[in-house]
């Protein structure tokens, strides 16, 4: 006579090879939830499960799901394996093997996480190999696919909130463009996925900015730079004072920084100020090249070297900025009026200004970037 764990190993290899059959792009194959968990969750947490095996890596992304302001008894992890749209079993640990990886990985969570005790978890698979439609196939997904999305003689499922967990590794692969081949820009793919993104955000901030945090950023700086005009510090103290009262107009202050924000007009238009950087392809390389430490070039990864970086890095960025400067020369001089009325973008003149030259420059844009949006 077979025994209950058996019993249910061959139920698990029996969902598994008729989701393998099946049109189902995602599929629930296990759940654990606590009996006094509130059923229907605001905050839907998803982690890529294809480990083997699960590392102390995977439990710390896994944790960080019940950390701070989330509530378990509201939420939901689920654990998603992928298998590629095909029947080929994963090697050299089958799915079956890999369920049971995940299981035991939420025993470990419960035992050194208790905050995590009160979450359903979800053992699931999917189809789909690109995230954004993973949390596609996630939010369509039916009552029998997932039914913990669905409340009672509803038909339509809830929408909560997905917010996926993700390594570094992951993080930059979510980011490449190839991935994306139907998609004119490429990464407007991700729109779907990163919807809740700003308000998220916004709802979850706990930081305050207070008169003794500008002080902290003055110690900052001289403890960063050393010996620093005191001019620059006064310009600090008087430039936010000028702007303190229309500063209170904003409940929430972000501050995105990145290398390419602007080619894409949907994510430009999220930004109330839009501020440019510059910097030469000289400067540019030293900058990035600092922070990979004493590696010879034989140890460097691809996209460590000067070859990756001049192949791939810059010639995107004069490829997708050159409509901004003036015969599309992005080391060029330019106009911040002109670039500011042309493209909503204050553009620094010059590439590779001094750090007071350019702290100068960045207050007086604010400050006028604040009083165009409050007046």
């Amino acid at each position: 006579m077979a025994t209950s764990n058996e019993l249910e190993l061959e139920g698990l290899r029996r969902k598994i090879f008729e989701f393998y059959d099946s049109h189902c792009k995602f599929q629930v194959l296990k759940t654990l939830e606590p009996k006094r968990h509130n059923g229907v969750p605001q905050d839907l947490f998803v982690l890529d499960a294809c480990f083997n095996p699960p590392t102390t890596a995977h439990l710390s992304l896994a944790a960080s799901a019940f950390k701070g302001h989330y509530s378990s008894s509201t939420s939901r992890l689920v654990l998603l394996f992928c298998t590629n749209g095909t029947r080929r079993a994963p090697s050299p640990a089958t799915v079956e093997d890999r369920v049971e990886m995940i299981r035991l990985l939420v025993m470990e969570l419960h035992e050194q996480y208790p905050e995590s005790l009160g979450a359903a978890f979800d053992i699931a698979l999917t189809k789909e190999t690109t995230f954004f439609k993973k949390s596609t196939a996630i939010a369509t997904a039916s009552q029998t696919e997932f039914p913990a999305l669905y409340r009672e003689a509803e038909t339509q499922p809830c929408k909560p909130r997905q917010i996926f967990l993700l390594g570094s590794d992951n993080f930059f692969r979510v980011l490449q463009p190839e991935f994306y081949p139907g998609f004119d820009p490429p990464l407007s793919a991700l729109g779907p996925l990163f919807d809740n993104a700003i308000e998220f955000t916004k709802a979850n901030s706990k930081t305050s900015t207070t008169v003794q945090s500008f002080e902290a950023l003055e110690k900052d700086l001289q403890d960063a730079k050393g010996n620093i005009d005191p001019g620059l510090l006064l310009d600090l103290r008087s430039a936010m004072a000028s702007v303190w009262s229309r500063l209170l107009h904003f409940e929430t202050i972000i501050v995105v920084d990145g290398f390419m924000l602007y080619p894409d007009e949907a994510l430009k238009d999220m930004f109330d100020i839009r501020l440019m950087l510059r910097a030469s392809r000289e400067e540019s390389w030293r900058r990035r090249s600092s922070g990979y430490g004493n590696l010879s070039e034989g140890e460097k990864e691809f996209w460590q070297t000067k070859a990756y970086f001049d192949a791939c890095v810059w010639h995107n960025y004069e490829l997708e900025h050159r409509p901004l400067f003036p015969d599309g020369d992005v080391q060029g001089l330019v106009d911040t009026e002109v670039t500011t009325v042309l493209h909503g973008i204050a553009i620094q003149p010059e590439v590779d200004s001094s750090f007071s030259d350019t702290h100068r420059w960045v207050v007086n844009a604010i400050i006028q970037g604040v009083e165009r949006k409050t007046s």
